[in-house]
């Protein structure tokens, strides 16, 4: 059996502070501060292969859930935004985040897995004429930990002392969209096109540790590339 019958529920505390104010009639921003404490979550402490006392450590075969982690997330988000029926209208956000985890049985402290400190969002639209209607969206992020106890030499991948200390590189993106609409009493058709990723930027996410050399503890690591740029096409049909 990997848990326990005397395993505990998650616990989690969630505190939000916001304040918003109106800049005139089409303009708002917003600041927000977030505050969440972890308690008691379920984690397999002995999973990953790593590095103890320099020497590899291989994990057992059926490693026990424990509840051995406690955990915090904390950060603040600001937000703009301009609203209008026939000009530009759009938003601008930045959010600042770190989020942390104590295992009770390693003694160790390390980031979460979704541990992302800056996200950057752009969003804009415009009314070209009275039915057609462009638009841009660009987000960023930082990158994320790869899941693990990992280190990079070079352009291999070993295995680390410590957990979750190498990133992914930074994520960004661009999308673009252009529609038109023909209104009736009754009905309405907006036919759109859109281009995802127009930029066609490589961007690439950690997919799985596929193993490792028992002697040198090289590992062997599988990361994805995500979508290129992508052309879409559709019609809404609104009654």
């Amino acid at each position: 059996m990997l848990g326990r019958r005397l395993l505990l529920p998650e616990r989690s505390n969630h505190v939000i502070a916001a304040i918003e104010q109106r800049i005139g009639e089409r303009t708002r921003v917003r600041a927000e501060y977030y505050n969440r404490a972890d308690r008691d979550l379920i984690f397999q402490p002995l999973l990953d292969p790593r590095i103890v006392n320099g020497k590899i450590f291989a994990p057992p075969l059926n490693p026990p859930y424990a509840n051995s982690v406690r955990g915090y997330a904390r950060g603040f988000e600001i937000f703009a935004q301009r609203s209008s029926a026939n000009r530009l209208t759009g938003w601008v956000s930045y959010a600042y985040g770190r989020t942390g985890m104590r295992d009770g049985v390693t003694g160790q402290s390390f980031p979460s897995d979704y541990d992302q400190h800056h996200t950057v969002n752009v969003y804009g639209g415009c009314r070209l004429r009275p039915s057609v209607n462009r638009s841009l969206r660009w987000s960023y992020g930082s990158g994320f930990p790869m899941p693990g106890y990992l280190q990079r030499i070079g352009t291999a991948y070993y295995l680390a002392s410590s957990r979750n200390q190498l990133r992914m590189d930074p994520y960004a993106r661009a999308d673009f969209r252009i529609n038109k609409a023909w209104t009736h009493d009754k009905w309405k058709l907006t036919p759109y096109g859109e281009l995802i990723n127009f930029t066609n930027r490589t961007n690439y996410a950690f997919e799985n540790l596929d193993g490792y050399n028992t002697k040198t503890g090289r590992a062997s690591v599988t990361v994805i590339k995500l979508f290129p740029i992508i052309p879409s096409a559709g019609i809404v049909f609104e009654r």
